[in-house]
Order: C-alpha cells, then structure tokens, then sequence
C-alpha cells in the first residue's frame, strides 16, 4: 500500500476546508463593519457640531432616519462590528440617504457661511459613510 503524497494530503484537507466554510458561512451572524459604525458615529457628530451654526434635521424623513442612526450607534460598542442583517445594513443606508437628502436641502436655504460649511461637513461625513460601506 503507498503512502499519499503530501500534495494529494494538503488538496483533501483544502477541500475538506472548503467544505467546512460553505456549510458555515450561511449560519454566520451578519455583522457591520467596524468603518461604517465609526462613519455613522462621525456622521452624527457633525450634524450635533452644526447645531451650533443653525444646522439640524428638518424633515420627516430626516428625524426619523436620524432616530434610527443614533439608535443603532449607541447600542454599538467603541471598535467592534455589530451584528447587522443584510435587510437592515440595506436600511441603515438608506437612512444615511435620507439624512444626505435633508441636509441637501438645507445646504440649499443656508444663508450664513458657518452654516453652509457645517452642512457641507455633514453632507460629506453621509457621503463618507456610503463610500465606506461598498
């Protein structure tokens, strides 16, 4: 009887692996990434530090979306991912959306120069959070 080479060893324990991961990876809890918590914390600040400037949330949408952010943040611990469905990563962005949109529309109707720069900041910060969850 020959002894297997160790090649044909290493190929059935990769395949052994793969096996392992494919039958793991669908149980595995859905997390958001470390980046993103810490860009919607960002994010938040920024529209706290505009408040000063006259900047806030206006709209219905935008309080709600606002609501909803500060929430999740703050049940988030400092530097770690937090477990996140696909369904409400897919909801926290369009909440990011919804506050881009109402500070968009105060960046419109701004009429005082600390209050546009602090809304281009917060626009930027949103924009931030999107780029950092692709």
């Amino acid at each position: 009887m020959a002894i297997p080479g160790i090649s044909h060893v290493l190929n059935v324990l990769r395949a052994q692996d793969v096996q392992k991961e494919l039958k793991t990876a669908p149980d595995a809890e859905a997390r958001c990434p470390v980046e993103v918590v810490s860009g919607l914390r960002g994010m938040l600040q920024e529209i706290r530090n505009g408040q000063s400037a006259g900047v806030g949330i206006s709209g219905g949408n935008g309080v709600a979306a606002y609501a909803e952010i500060n929430a999740f943040v703050e049940r988030a611990p400092d530097g770690e991912s937090v477990p996140l469905s696909a369904e409400g990563f897919a909801s926290m962005l369009l909440h990011v959306s919804q506050l881009e949109e109402d500070l968009a529309r105060q960046l419109k109707n701004a009429r005082s120069a600390p209050a546009r720069e602090a809304l281009q900041r917060a626009i930027g910060a949103a924009e931030n959070v999107k780029h950092l969850s692709r």
